[in-house]
Parts: structure tokens; C-alpha cells; sequence
């Protein structure tokens, strides 16, 4: 028997690049219930924007189409999201999850969406039919929450309220120029993480 949800939701939106951020901040309030850590909602967010980013940029091109997000919990605190389109599809999906490929090099696309995604996860599924659309499903099992109270200092990252968090690198690179030395280790740590994520699971695998 398949394992019931604590909790699901499931959105459709416009595949315009303003609802990037909105995407990321549906799924976000659905999770805190999870009470995840800084690391983990900042994998999860970048996550859900590299997904929604590849359906606007490549599933629907010059074109508006349509985006869903679904996302479920269990008890066990495994989380599934499933990022969803129907545009042109992907015609070799083990091509396109190759690192540093993309469809569209005249665009300065850096071709690592899928490594990114998959660096964060602990399962990626990528499944894809030409014309029909493409389904990304993210799957990821967070720790337990471990209630930590945060210092002053580090307030900046939590403003008394975890929905609050400050993890986007625009902001931490605006308190760094203006001299906040916590600010400047957390962007080089956050960074950091991403880049060695990436090698870990790429190297050996024509990615050097």
C-alpha cells in the first residue's frame, strides 16, 4: 500500500518569469510545517527555480504556456515535488542531463539546471515526450528539525520568523558589500556547497 501524504498541494501558473518567484515562495510556506534548516529550504528554492526557469525558457520558447507544481510530505519528512509543462518536450533527456549542455548556447545558458537540481536532491526523475511536455520530480528527505535558536548575528538570516529567511544571493551580497563579514562567509559557504555538490556527483563523468 502506497504511503499517504501528510499534505499535498498542487498549483498551475503562467510560464512567465515572474512567477519564478512565486513559485518558489508557495513551495517554501508549503514546507515550513517541516520546520526545515537555512541549507535545506535554500536547496529546495533553488531547486524549484531552476525547474520553473527550464520550463520558461526552453518547454515554451517564444511562447506562454501553462506550469504546475505539485508537492507532497510524509511522515517520515520525504518531500516530492513535481514541476511540470506541456511545451515542446525533450527529444534525449540522458543528453540534456549532461552537464554544461544546452539548447540554447546563443543565450549565454550555462547548461547546468539539471545539475543543480539533482546536486540538492536525493532523487531526480526526469521523464519527457516530444510535443507533450516534460516532468520534473524532485525527491528529497530533510533531516530532523532540530529547533536551534539563533544568534543576534545571525538574525539577519532568520528576522524572528523562519518564512523570513534571507538566503538569496542578491542579498547576501548587498549586506557583504556594505561590510557584514557573516554575510560575506555565508555566500562563499552557500556557494561553496553548490559547486562542491556539482563535482561529486559529476566527476568521472565528462564533466571535468
Amino acid at each position: 500500500m502506497a504511503k499517504k501524504p501528510v499534505n499535498e498541494l498542487k498549483c498551475t501558473f503562467l510560464s512567465t518569469s515572474q512567477n519564478e518567484a512565486l513559485a518558489r515562495n508557495i513551495v517554501s510556506g508549503f514546507i515550513l510545517p517541516l520546520d526545515p534548516d537555512i541549507d535545506e529550504l535554500a536547496d529546495i528554492r533553488c531547486a524549484v527555480s531552476e525547474a520553473v526557469t527550464n520550463c520558461v525558457v526552453h518547454a515554451y520558447r517564444y511562447k506562454t504556456g501553462y506550469i504546475t507544481v505539485s508537492a507532497k510530505y510524509y511522515g517520515d519528512r520525504t518531500l516530492r515535488l513535481t514541476i511540470s509543462d506541456k511545451g515542446c518536450g525533450i527529444p534525449d533527456v540522458k543528453k540534456a542531463r549532461t552537464p554544461l549542455f544546452t539548447t540554447a548556447p546563443d543565450e549565454d545558458r550555462c547548461g547546468m539546471g539539471f545539475s543543480i537540481m539533482e546536486s540538492f536532491a536525493d532523487k531526480l526523475l526526469v521523464s519527457s515526450k516530444v510535443g507533450a511536455g516534460t516532468k520534473v520530480t524532485f525527491i528529497k528527505k530533510l533531516a530532523e528539525a532540530s529547533y536551534i535558536k539563533y544568534s543576534e548575528k545571525e538574525s539577519f538570516f532568520m528576522c524572528g520568523k523562519q518564512e523570513q529567511l534571507y538566503d538569496d544571493n542578491a542579498m547576501l551580497i548587498s549586506l557583504a558589500q556594505s561590510g557584514d563579514e557573516a554575510a560575506l562567509e555565508r555566500l562563499i559557504s552557500q556557494n561553496m556547497g553548490l559547486v562542491k555538490n556539482i563535482a561529486k556527483r559529476f566527476v568521472g563523468r565528462g564533466a571535468e
